[in-house]
């Protein structure tokens, strides 16, 4: 199964961050095994999940973070923000374990997720491994 690949760096051929990803105007692809998701695929689908507000999606006003409702608010509660975010992370296929997870909510309203864990195919994940999960109002 493969998986459409989305651009995480601007350049001429990819001018949009988060469109897909083009070579010599070919769509890319993430090849993923049929039961485990590739390393890049997984960090994929972590970032969009991240940055997907709840009642962002037409169909379903349920899905999302709360980002409204529990984190850009005043005394924000750190115990259920990683609780949100710990199920986020955990909820992605390829993802087995989340061993640390640190917020740093700044006074500028932008939210930044570091935290480590490992795939169900054996490999880490760490945030410091992709650009910084930088979340802010829109």
């Amino acid at each position: 199964m493969s998986t459409l690949k989305l651009t995480t760096i601007v350049d001429g051929t990819n001018p949009i961050e988060g469109d897909l990803q083009l070579d010599a105007g070919q769509i890319v692809l993430l090849e993923n095994s049929e039961k485990v998701p590739s390393p890049e695929a997984v960090v994929q689908e972590l970032r969009q999940k991240l940055h997907f507000f709840k009642g962002e999606w037409h169909l379903d006003k349920r899905e999302g973070i709360p980002y409204f409702e529990e984190v850009f608010k005043k005394n924000p509660n750190k115990n259920i923000m990683r609780a949100i975010f710990r199920d986020v992370i955990l909820g992605i296929n390829g993802v087995e374990t989340v061993e640390t997870l640190d917020l740093v909510i700044g006074s500028d309203r932008r939210a930044q997720v570091n935290f480590e864990g490992t795939m169900t195919d054996g490999g880490r994940l760490s945030s410091k491994d992709f650009p910084p999960l930088i979340v802010e109002l829109p």
